[in-house]
């Protein structure tokens, strides 16, 4: 038996669920299937799954060899496609995960315009604001836009993040204007949390060179669109990102202060995993986010 040929098809019947499903998918009989899933249990001596009348359950053994294995066919597709990358076409699935505001006000508005120059990619964009496991959830990109820590994955900076120091007019009323990073030790500061961890210490370079300056709040969340929100509500100062208030900065929900301190910028990155071959879908939606977010900052 031709062990890679046995591997495609055990994936297959653990994809489809069923033999008859994997049968029509490969388009053969279901007991061309059967055949062959015995004959790969044979020679690896162990059981990969229970047949029943009704449906196909995986072993754990099985469901161990099938992620192996999807690598394995996943690596072969890849490597195919690097023979002939100068001539591949950008085709099939993207799954990208980004975070909820950085997605919807970034991400989204520039997908129809790489739809219309790669159409033979579908895009699908997760919007969420906790940490994904790429591999795991089946993702082939991440934008994030704090530096990683995920050693085991590449970040490619694709685009600059500025970020202010914001604040309602109605709160800068009630409360007066800070004119230091210091004086934002007496002010309700908006905290985000990211990453599992409080984004409480706020970095500042100005005349008195760099400054740390821890700040507190009653309110916080994991979520920017609610700090924007509580922000605009009058609730306390917030540090944003630029591309997240551009419209409240110019209608005046929002105005910024400490305007004469540099802010410790981050930046937008994407993350991908370590292969020597990207497919094209990949490689091309990266470079597209590259040009794009450079050019507009």
């Amino acid at each position: 038996m031709n062990h890679l040929r046995g591997m495609t098809v055990f994936v297959e019947v653990v994809d489809a669920g069923t033999m008859v499903g994997a049968a029509k998918a490969l388009g053969v009989s279901a007991t061309v299937v059967s055949s062959w899933i015995s004959q790969l249990e044979s020679k690896l001596g162990v059981r990969l799954l229970i047949r029943t009348t009704r449906r196909t359950q995986i072993t754990q053994e099985g469901r161990e060899y099938y992620y192996r294995c999807k690598q394995i066919l996943t690596d072969i597709a890849e490597a195919d496609e690097a023979v002939t990358v100068g001539r591949s076409t950008p085709r099939g699935t993207l799954r990208i995960s980004a975070p909820v505001a950085l997605g919807r006000k970034t991400i989204a508005s520039l997908v129809p315009a790489y739809k219309q120059q790669f159409p033979e990619v579908q895009v699908e964009l997760i919007l969420s604001d906790r940490i994904v496991d790429l591999e795991e959830e089946g993702f082939d990109l991440v934008i994030r836009s704090w530096e990683p820590t995920d050693s085991s994955l590449i970040a490619r900076k694709i685009g600059p993040l500025r970020r202010v120091i914001c604040a309602a007019p109605s709160y800068l009323e009630r409360y007066g204007t800070p004119r230091s990073p210091e004086d934002l030790k007496s002010h309700e500061c908006l905290v985000l949390v990211a990453a599992g961890r409080s984004d409480d210490i706020w970095h500042f370079k100005g005349g008195n060179g760099e400054e740390s300056i821890e700040i507190s709040g009653d309110l916080a969340s994991n979520n920017t669109e609610v700090i924007a929100v509580w922000a605009i509500s009058g609730m306390g100062l917030a540090m944003k990102s630029t591309w997240d208030i551009e419209d409240e900065l110019r209608m005046g929900d929002l105005v910024t202060i400490l305007d004469d301190y540099m802010i410790q910028d981050h930046a937008i990155y994407a993350l991908y995993q370590d292969r020597q071959y990207l497919p094209a879908r990949v490689r091309s939606f990266i470079d597209f986010l590259l040009e794009k977010l450079t050019l507009s900052h």
